[in-house]
């Protein structure tokens, strides 16, 4: 077990310098005004995302007022909408529901007086995230529909993926697992044919919770397991504490509490 819990230290190690050392860049191309004002953008909405909206929403949520003064500056609409859609996300994160509707909606607003589909479909998606949280499924339905329509008519497979990976969610949260396994499935998919390794771990992990449920441990330990491979490979420190939990989750419920 020692062993065992010193390797994954090891890995996670390793994945937070990668992380850092990517940060870093990310910031620099930032601060370098002889980039196009796009690229500068770019790079920064990324800084934000990867770097502080997981782990301190607060910080980039001031982080993403940093940016809504350079689009306004800029007079750029889609830069503006993009800190708009940081800032909503990262109220979500705190549970301050009604105030990440509200950015959502001005980031919405902007996208669609531009034509942006793809950024309309994320935000329609991000919408139904909050109707399903609060347990309204048919209105999370409804947004997540719409998204998944946006998605299909400008080809994009992975909104596709994660708009039926979402709408298997609530099927799961009904107890109608026939339904979230038919969605989940057909995520797992489009996931990897596009070879959406994130995607096709969190399919993975999905499927492996309808057969936890139902019961069917191995199957269920099959699904986490390679769920847990594919973070452990793309570096998803997300993605392998869900796995090693939902695996933990197993052993309790079969009562197989291993020794230290």
């Amino acid at each position: 077990m020692q062993k065992i819990t010193l390797l994954i230290l090891l890995v996670l190690s390793s994945i937070c310098l990668n992380a850092q050392a990517k940060l870093d860049s990310l910031f620099t191309v930032w601060e370098d005004k002889t980039q196009v004002d796009s690229i500068r953008a770019s790079a920064y909405v990324d800084y934000i995302w990867d770097g502080f909206l997981f782990n301190k929403p607060d910080s980039a949520f001031i982080l993403a007022k940093e940016l809504v003064a350079f689009a306004r500056k800029k007079q750029s609409p889609g830069i503006e909408a993009d800190a708009y859609h940081l800032k909503g996300v990262s109220l979500y994160l705190r549970s301050n529901y009604p105030q990440a509707q509200n950015y959502y909606q001005k980031s919405l607003k902007l996208r669609e007086e531009s034509g942006d589909k793809k950024g309309i479909a994320s935000l329609l998606h991000n919408i139904g995230g909050i109707y399903l949280f609060q347990g309204n499924y048919p209105k999370a339905l409804g947004y997540y529909g719409r998204s998944l329509k946006i998605s299909e008519e400008i080809g994009s497979k992975k909104g596709i993926a994660v708009s039926l990976n979402n709408i298997g969610v609530i099927y799961n949260k009904q107890g109608n697992y026939p339904k979230a396994l038919d969605y989940y499935g057909r995520s797992l998919k489009i996931s990897e044919e596009i070879g959406d390794k994130f995607g096709i771990s969190r399919s993975l992990n999905n499927i492996g919770i309808i057969y936890r449920k139902q019961g069917n441990y191995p199957k269920a330990l099959d699904y986490y397991g390679r769920s847990l491979k594919i973070s452990e490979e793309t570096g998803d420190k997300f993605g392998i504490s869900r796995s090693l939990n939902n695996i933990g989750v197993i052993y309790q419920e079969q009562g197989n509490f291993p020794k230290a």
